[in-house]
């Protein structure tokens, strides 16, 4: 079965696709009226407790008699899960949640459906490059992506003419998922140019609309899988310093142990000045390779690797990978299973659209439900299998929805607010039909998304999973993707 939304080169190609936006409610209640003690921000009550007083705070939302999936090492598994407004208010057992109904809370029953934090894919480029590579809108692309289960996405690669975009799609109700941007310091290209200063107009972190947040700065170190290295040491050392120094998160991409040397050896020489690189967590974008002693050193520094779970098998038989692992140490490719081993949090990175192919059964190429079962078979494009001798990095589901949940909100800064399914947090969420974590392995990719919600609103509801989608305060989109 497809999950949700699809994106298909036969039914959704470079022709134009056209969308029907329904506007309908998830079920027959009446929409809920606030109650007088709800709270568009509201306070969780102290130690998880659900217990509340007539005057305390009231559950918008309540889903109950669920799997719930916490991704809070605190409180691994819950049986329910209340919201008010856009946070969450509890997670608990039935019983504990119950205390914060109102006469104007949606209740729903899940019978044993599993809840999971909203997925986030750690980098791609799905708004950027989606439209040009695919012949789809940003609406399409925004709207394939909520109904896969994406509730944030990382952009890597905007310009000032994207951050423009972003900004107007949010503006016009379009961008209806979180973006964090990647702002570039230099073209991607043979020569690297730098692109100026003009991130300078902006702060490290800055919300520049209610969707779309400024994360860092992204800076390419090679070219042509390393072929071409785009820096001096020298100035790439002096380079990562002042932009430290700014305060901005960098993002820096690595495919090779040659480019991965370079890079640890800049941010050693940004520690022999300022002792707060590990508490900055700079990303290793793309990290294909690395030997076990830059394994340690990734984890000394406190660099956060973001890792395409779908390559191992994604790139098999791809002559110019062929000749790449043929130039790099043995045993260096893709050495995921060490990372964690190494109690290195990386976050899961889809890249899409690069390499997209129509799936034809199953779940899509790049949603997260894919890159979880590609993450435990290193299964890949069309159901390519890996060779023997990668099988052996291969990651746990656990280890891989962690990567695409609250792995990627650290590597973001974000931890506080969303990747788990914490009292407090923002109230983004999904309503899986099955548990990644105990279905067998070759049924993970199977796994249909039932419900999205970002910020305590419903934003995709499967066709036929009304009964388990909450009547939110306002009535939700429909999105279907009809071929012409």
């Amino acid at each position: 079965m497809k999950m949700g939304p699809t994106l298909t080169t036969g039914r959704l190609g470079a022709t134009a696709v056209a969308l029907s936006v329904v506007l309908v409610a998830c079920s027959g209640q009446s929409t809920p009226t606030p109650s007088p003690g709800a709270s568009a921000s509201p306070t969780p009550t102290p130690g998880g407790s659900a217990t509340a007083s007539p005057a305390g705070p009231v559950a918008d939302v309540i889903l109950r008699d669920a799997n719930v999936i916490t991704m809070d090492d605190a409180k691994p598994n819950a049986q329910a899960i209340a919201i008010a407004g856009d946070r969450i208010l509890a997670v608990g057992t039935n019983e504990e949640v119950a205390g914060l109904q109102g006469p104007g809370t949606s209740v729903v029953s899940l019978e044993g459906r599993t809840i999971t934090p909203g997925f986030i894919d750690a980098h791609g480029h799905r708004i950027g490059d989606g439209p040009s590579r695919l012949g789809l809108t940003p609406a399409q692309l925004i709207d394939a992506a909520i109904g896969q289960g994406l509730t944030t996405i990382d952009e890597l690669y905007v310009d000032q003419g994207r951050l423009d975009e972003l900004r107007d799609l949010d503006q016009a109700a379009v961008l209806r998922l979180r973006v964090n941007a990647y702002l570039p310091v230099q073209e991607n290209s043979p020569e690297g140019t730098l692109l100026g200063g003009y991130f300078d107009a902006y702060q490290p972190g800055q919300v520049i609309s209610p969707h779309v947040r400024v994360a860092g700065l992204k800076v390419f170190t090679d070219f042509d899988n390393a072929k071409i290295l785009l820096w001096k040491q020298d100035d790439l050392d002096a380079f990562l310093l002042e932009q430290h120094r700014k305060g901005w998160h960098l993002a820096v991409k690595t495919v090779s142990t040659r480019s991965l040397e370079m890079i640890v050896k800049a941010f050693q020489a940004v520690e022999a000045v300022d002792r707060g690189v590990v508490d900055a967590r700079g990303r290793l974008e793309h990290m294909l390779f690395a030997t076990p002693d830059e394994i340690l050193a990734v984890k000394e520094l406190g660099l956060v690797p973001a890792i395409n779970l779908n390559n191992p098998g994604q790139l098999v038989g791809l002559t110019d990978i062929d000749e790449f692992i043929a130039r790099e140490p043995d045993g260096s490719y893709v050495p995921w299973r060490s990372l964690f081993e190494a109690g290195i949090l990386a976050a899961g990175m889809s890249g899409f659209p690069t390499g997209y192919v129509d799936e034809p059964t199953g779940a899509p190429f790049g949603s997260p439900i894919h890159l979880i079962f590609q993450g435990v078979t290193r299964v890949g494009n069309l159901g390519t299998e890996s060779p023997a001798a990668l099988l052996d990095q291969a990651i746990t589901a656990e280890q891989a929805m962690r990567a695409h949940t609250i792995n990627a909100a650290r590597a973001d800064f974000e931890e506080d607010v969303k990747g788990s399914l914490t009292a407090g947090k923002l109230a983004d969420l999904v309503i899986l039909s099955a548990d990644p974590l105990t279905v067998p392995t070759e049924q993970n990719n199977e796994i249909d998304v039932l419900m999205t919600m970002i910020g305590g609103k419903v934003e995709f509801c499967a066709p036929g999973s009304e009964a388990v989608c909450p009547v939110p305060p306002v009535a939700w989109r429909e999105i279907e993707l009809i071929a012409p």
